[in-house]
């Protein structure tokens, strides 16, 4: 059980690397409109404007001045902490525990990262993990998993492994299905990634529809097919 290792990497170069879509690097220009579009920093200038039109040559000076410095300390500070933390999330390299197996025999669970995730990929998970890709469970005890940033429910679900014929009208009910961005809150399971990157759950939670609702994946076709 698992797909091999040349398998999986055919797949990747079909599905692409299991990413999902991040919001792109401000410019440096977009950073110092962003600290200059303040309230505070407009009514500041309209006082230098109103003093420089009645004379007062000095004190538009300085206004001008005060602001200049508020806007450059400013840009500094999150320019460099932006930078830092773009340090940081280069140096975390997040795995997953997958098994993958030889072209004979049987494979064993390996930590992989989660970006080289491809559907058909077997997932072990335990407390603590990151759920790295929309999978269905193949096998799960006292499994609770903790939805909150695709849901914004605060108390953990629980998930089996048992098929589910029902229908449901959120997919994050279906009992037997995990998405990418949750956590394991307790318990063990196994399941087979059923989508992966730009066609995860998590990656059109930004295209939220008018209604309030989200665009329903094909979870079905997902799970027949998920190669």
């Amino acid at each position: 059980m698992g797909l091999t290792h040349e398998g999986a990497a055919r797949r990747l170069q079909d599905f692409g690397l299991n990413l999902v879509a991040r919001e792109r690097k401000p410019t440096i220009l977009q950073e110092v409109w962003g600290r200059a579009r303040n309230p505070l920093n407009a009514l500041l200038l309209t006082l230098a404007a109103v003093s420089y039109f009645i004379g007062d040559m000095r004190a538009a000076i300085v206004i001008v001045l005060m602001v200049l410095l508020a806007v450059g300390t400013a840009f500094v500070q999150e320019h460099r902490s932006n930078e830092a933390a773009a340090r940081l999330r280069a140096m975390v390299k997040t795995t997953a525990s997958v098994k993958r197996r030889p072209a004979a025999g049987d494979g064993e669970f390996a930590e992989v990262p989660i970006e080289s995730l491809v559907p058909g990929d077997i997932v072990k998970l335990s407390a603590g993990d990151m759920i790295p890709a929309d999978l269905r469970l193949l096998e799960a005890k006292d499994l609770f998993i903790n939805q909150s940033v695709l849901t914004g429910e605060a108390m953990p679900a629980e998930k089996f492994c048992h098929p589910h014929q029902q229908e449901i009208k959120d997919p994050f009910d279906l009992p037997n299905m995990c998405f990418m961005g949750a956590n394991v809150v307790s318990g063990f399971a196994t399941g087979i990634v059923v989508r992966t990157g730009a066609h995860t759950f998590l990656d059109s939670l930004p295209m939220k529809s008018r209604d309030g609702g989200y665009p329903r994946p094909s979870i079905r076709a997902s799970i027949v097919s998920p190669g």
